[in-house]
């Protein structure tokens, strides 16, 4: 089965973070611990280079099948790392993938987060 999410850091030191399939009640064990996991390696990141890290979300191959508990721990995670993170920058999804993301960045508090349509949008903003 595929993992709900999975995480690398790029050639330019932005910490790639794609969402895929559904975050339904089946899914939310593997994303807690997939998301678990993203706020180590989110710290550690931080840890290593000194500075705040950039994160791009990839939406583009995530359903916008989820359920509350899944939204409260993307909010979380993101609430979680503010103090790491100098901008997260989320691209492509539906309107309903891209509402998800507003009220997960509500509930975070956090004013450093985007959403955008496209790959080149988000990752622009994140150099600025």
């Amino acid at each position: 089965m595929q993992q709900p999410v999975t995480m690398s850091v790029d050639n330019n030191g932005i910490i790639r973070i794609n969402f895929f399939g559904d975050l339904l009640a089946g899914q939310v064990p593997a994303f807690q611990s997939a998301i678990q996991a993203g706020r180590d390696f989110v710290k550690s990141t931080f840890e290593k280079s000194g500075k705040k890290v950039k994160i791009l979300l990839d939406m583009t191959k995530f359903s916008g099948n989820y359920n509350a508990e899944a939204l409260r721990i993307l909010s979380e995670f993101a609430a979680g790392n503010k103090d790491y993170v100098y901008r997260t920058a989320s691209f492509g999804g539906s309107d309903k993938v891209k509402t998800a993301g507003e009220i997960a960045t509500l509930l975070s508090g956090r004013e450093n987060i985007k959403i955008f349509n496209t790959e080149d949008e988000a990752f622009v903003w994140l150099q600025e």
